[in-house]
């Protein structure tokens, strides 16, 4: 068995969502559908849970990320987390709207340090009420559950920061601003395209060109299906469930596949610097490929003009 350092899961566990936010990266996609569109079947996820734990022993290090709409609206979600303690060497990213959080905070506490919480804050869409309960939350279980705050970095007005402000006062935990990506929709596909120079100056300059961590990146649907390869060119598998430990060395390939893009939106290795870049040095790999080149933009540019011709006629 070829035994790795890391394997990923980002589980899509279910695509329904409690909330309708305008820049939702995954509108159409696993949130803000139709109720006959939905794939999530109520059961679905106890299955997935046992096959991932029943192929974790091909890493190290496995982590699952619980993402996309809210993971927190499945119906056995205590006792998927529960599920996927089990094996030793796996971590869990619960990506949250943080709605119903103090409902299963219980729950991850029992579990903790295997159970991370990515909280995404949505504040344009809470007023204060929900920010008060949101800190007394945090505050209450900060010691207790490993947590980060997140926030979309889009159209935030001056109330929407004062109470991010709040927040990071009075709870003492930073918040990190993500940037804002087109909803990958289909119906969004042409606007991307449109907008395609501008978005990608907007995305970090320090991910990757090899893709996922050297190791196998797996894509679960809420119907059990899978799909396994680089972020932007991942091909339908088949039923994530059928896995069988027997074969499963033909999703572990031996190296790192390059990103076809010149500049990439993929989040993959940002999560695991320490990871990636280990994996880069073991397999040999030049700078050039490891590391994304850096953007400048025009007002960037100027601004390093300028401050060059001080350096400049300053001496003299």
């Amino acid at each position: 068995m070829d035994r790795r350092r890391l394997l990923y899961f980002e589980w899509v566990i279910i695509d329904r969502c409690d909330m309708c936010c305008s820049y939702c990266i995954d509108k159409g996609v696993f949130a803000q559908k139709l109720s006959q569109d939905v794939l999530y079947v109520p059961g679905s996820e106890l299955r997935t849970a046992e096959k991932i734990v029943e192929l974790c022993s091909y890493a190290e290090t496995v982590v699952v990320s619980i993402c996309a709409a809210e993971p927190l609206m499945a119906v056995y979600i205590k006792e998927v987390l529960s599920i996927l303690a089990r094996s030793y060497n796996i971590t869990v990213r619960l990506f949250t709207n943080l709605n119903r959080i103090v409902t299963y905070c219980e729950d991850i506490v029992r579990l903790s340090p295997r159970i991370e919480v990515v909280g995404s804050l949505h504040i344009s869409y809470h007023n204060d009420e929900w920010v008060e309960r949101i800190i007394k939350f945090i505050n209450q279980y900060k010691n207790t559950v490993r947590l980060r705050l997140g926030q979309v970095d889009h159209e935030l007005t001056l109330e929407d920061r004062k109470k991010l402000s709040r927040i990071t006062r009075e709870c003492g935990l930073p918040i990190c601003f993500v940037t804002y990506i087109q909803p990958h929709s289909p119906s969004a596909a042409s606007e991307a395209s449109s907008q395609k120079a501008q978005n990608e100056s907007k995305f970090p300059v320090s991910l990757g060109k090899r893709c996922c961590l050297g190791y196998s990146h797996f894509l679960i649907n809420p119907d059990g299906t899978f799909k396994h390869g680089l972020w932007c060119t991942e091909n339908k598998v088949g039923s994530f469930h059928d896995l069988q430990p027997s074969t499963f060395d033909q999703y572990m390939p031996a190296e790192m596949r390059k990103c076809p893009k010149v500049y990439c939106g993929c989040n993959y290795n940002v999560h695991d610097y320490d990871a990636y870049f280990e994996t880069c040095k073991r397999l040999g790999y030049p700078k050039r490929e490891i590391v994304q080149p850096v953007v400048e933009r025009p007002r960037e540019r100027l601004k390093r003009k300028i401050s060059a011709l001080r350096s400049k006629y300053l001496r003299f």
